[in-house]
């Protein structure tokens, strides 16, 4: 028997034509399906002209085969797939670069004042013309002058207790705030990605107050990478003392997306191009000798 079938989806109606004579069976698999076949000269010896048959189902219970519709099921795990991403990249950005919101109480710290250190309040611009604040604490006679660079979230009055013990060993000391942090002018906290223009805004400072002195940098954490980046960017800086710094920015962002939005890292961060700063600077290393800016000069991130 050959049928051939179309269906409606306004009237939920099968049409089948018989062209043969045979047994029409419900093609339902829910028992409770109430199906209703009229039929007319199913007969034995009946006329060959196809008769038709109407078979009525209850909505949602139909079982003809029939193309499915994969367009908007695929669009809207793209779609998800797309969100998902987007807000976990926002998700990140906000952490490592957030707006700060400002208040009168970021003023309020330790200053070398109440060590009993002679200092000045200080200003000089960024590159890009961001007023950044310092703390200049001079000797008159100075062994060389060292510049202090705080990690990603804090700001120049972490370093005061090694700042006035530097200066106290004979030299002279800038402690700064970065952009965004302390009394410097807004900017999101960026990690790594314009910090090391700050310190180098940091150097022309000192290079006016005292042109002909031996340059060093000392930081931790982001301030530690800060410095690196710094000495193999500026030869003239003599000494660098890091402590905690990290490999690569893109490793800073990649363990946080791990430990918060347990998701694979790579989907969001690219990893970095070439071997960090500190790896130059070991390699660079020879027996008996220490490791000097010259040896850092070409490395990068």
């Amino acid at each position: 028997m050959a049928v051939a079938a179309s269906a409606s989806s306004d009237s939920l109606q099968h049409t089948v034509r018989v062209e043969s004579v045979g047994i029409i069976t419900p093609v339902y698999d829910n028992p409770n399906t109430c199906a209703s076949v009229r039929s007319s000269g199913l007969k034995q010896g009946a006329s060959s002209r196809p008769e038709t048959v109407r078979v009525s189902a209850p909505k949602g219970k139909l079982s003809m085969n029939r193309p499915t519709n994969l367009i908007a099921p695929i669009l809207g795990a793209v779609a998800g797939a797309v969100g998902g991403l987007l807000g976990a990249a926002w998700y990140v950005s906000t952490q490592v670069s957030p707006h700060i919101r400002r208040s009168y109480m970021d003023g309020y710290t330790f200053t070398p004042w109440e060590l009993d250190i002679p200092f000045e309040n200080v200003h000089f611009s960024s590159a890009d013309g961001l007023r950044l604040a310092g703390w200049w604490m001079p000797h008159k006679k100075p062994r060389g002058v060292v510049i202090g660079c705080h990690g990603h979230s804090g700001s120049k009055d972490e370093l005061l207790g090694v700042g006035s013990a530097t200066w106290r060993a004979g030299y002279s000391v800038l402690l700064f705030d970065f952009r965004g942090r302390g009394e410097s002018d807004p900017w999101p906290k960026t990690l790594v990605s314009r910090e090391v223009e700050d310190l180098q805004a940091a150097m022309a400072f000192v290079r006016e107050r005292t042109p002909d002195v031996r340059l060093g940098v000392i930081g931790f954490s982001m301030g530690a990478s800060v410095a690196l980046l710094g000495a193999a960017q500026e030869p003239e800086i003599a000494a660098v003392v890091a402590d905690s710094a990290f490999t690569s920015g893109a490793d800073v962002v990649g363990y946080h997306i791990r430990r918060r939005l347990r998701l694979p890292p790579e989907i969001l961060v690219a990893p970095p191009t070439r071997c960090c700063t500190t790896a130059r600077a070991t390699a660079s290393a020879r027996p008996g000798r220490s490791t000097q800016s010259p040896g850092l000069r070409h490395a990068r991130c």
